[in-house]
């Protein structure tokens, strides 16, 4: 092996363009992201399930229902914009 090629494989090791680090940093994220979304989702959604909008004006009732609506929608793009950009 040249100096040339050691010192490129060196370089890039440095960097973390090695074949294991980049698949390691993408196995890491995703679990940190799963392990976010499995906390937080049910917590989500047991705040929205159980407000009381009784005494709420039209315009605060309607806006609750559009964002219950919305929530789900805006998480369904973004999964699909995620996946898309991986390609």
């Amino acid at each position: 092996m040249s100096f040339k090629d050691q010192f490129l494989a060196t370089y890039h090791m440095l960097r973390g363009e090695t074949r294991g680090q980049g698949m390691l940093d993408k196995v890491s994220d995703l679990t940190v992201g799963l392990l976010a979304a499995i906390i937080i989702v049910p917590i989500a959604l047991d705040r929205l399930g159980g407000v009381n909008s009784e005494n709420w004006g039209p315009a605060a009732s309607s806006l609750y229902t559009i964002m219950t609506v919305a929530l789900p929608v805006f998480g369904v793009i973004g999964l699909v914009y995620v996946m898309i950009k991986r390609r």
